[in-house]
């Protein structure tokens, strides 16, 4: 059994991943760590977990994580996760870490997106944690920053997030151009806005869920991605349906074709089982 410690535990993504650290029959859970519940008992702070887990809250201490887990996930915002997988790192830990701080390797670019980054030096050895793009990567890397940039864009978008486009990006949906660079012309004869603009303005909480995320073609020589994935929108109760197709230039997406059907909100595809229909986690399918 992995022993693992989760660190913000009692936010939503730490609570999303004890949960399913508690149901993984390769995972034992070593520890909750959190900042302002720490000491609380573990029960007060997660009641779902009463009975389950009787140990409290602990603070941040990496010497002491490292004394009883062989790995760490860390479930802190983007800004936040940076100094604290650090340490961890230090303390000789495997850190999964789910915020954006470890998802680019370049300094500059964190700091036009997030400001300042506190662990610059731990940004090279950093692997973005898709298993259909690097997956013999993954297995090896110490440090595996889990990312899912595009999808997770377009589901938790706040305008202000970290959009993976080309200024030149184009996308095309059922044949028409939607989005593109400046002067390019749209199906009413009208300029469109860019890939990374379309984002940053009118998608701000249009889709409330990406589900079934499937990759089924992924061809590193020519920069190509083929995935399917359900998009649900509650507020106009309808899911689309939709394959994309992504060029890819220096980790950067330039261009974007994408065909998609409406069906039922909330629909299922017919080649998934339920808890696949309903998880928005990638899956590999080639």
């Amino acid at each position: 059994m992995i022993r693992v410690v989760v660190v913000g535990a009692t936010g939503y993504t730490g609570a999303e991943l004890t949960r399913l650290i508690l149901g993984h029959p390769e995972l034992t859970l070593a520890g909750l760590v959190g900042h302002s519940t720490a000491g609380e008992p573990v029960a007060s702070v997660m009641p779902a977990l009463a009975g389950i887990v009787d140990d409290r809250v602990e603070p941040f201490d990496a010497a002491a994580i490292a004394e009883k887990a062989d790995a760490v996930f860390c479930g802190l915002p983007h800004g936040a996760s940076a100094e604290k997988v650090a340490a961890l790192r230090d303390a000789g830990l495997v850190v999964l870490d789910l915020s954006a701080d470890f998802r680019l390797r370049s300094a500059e670019t964190y700091r036009e997106w997030y400001g300042e980054h506190p662990a610059t030096d731990r940004l090279k050895e950093a692997v973005y944690g898709l298993p259909e793009l690097h997956r013999e990567a993954i297995r090896s890397a110490d440090l595996i920053a889990v990312g899912n940039a595009y999808f997770e864009a377009v589901e938790r978008n706040t305008g202000k997030d970290y959009y993976p486009f080309t200024d030149d990006c184009l996308r095309y949906e059922n044949g028409v151009i939607v989005v593109g660079p400046p002067g390019t012309i749209g199906m009413r004869g009208q300029p469109v806005q860019g890939c990374k603009e379309q984002l940053e303005t009118s998608l701000i909480g249009a889709v409330t869920s990406i589900r079934d995320r499937r990759f089924v073609a992924v061809d590193r020589e020519r920069g190509i991605v083929f995935a399917f994935a359900f998009f649900d929108h509650r507020p106009i109760n309808w899911t689309w349906q939709l394959g994309e197709l992504f060029k890819i230039e220096n980790n950067q997406i330039r261009r974007i074709e994408a065909i998609f059907i409406r069906g039922p909100y909330g629909i299922c595809s017919g080649w998934s089982t339920y808890q696949q229909c309903r998880s928005e986690e990638p899956q590999d399918v080639r």
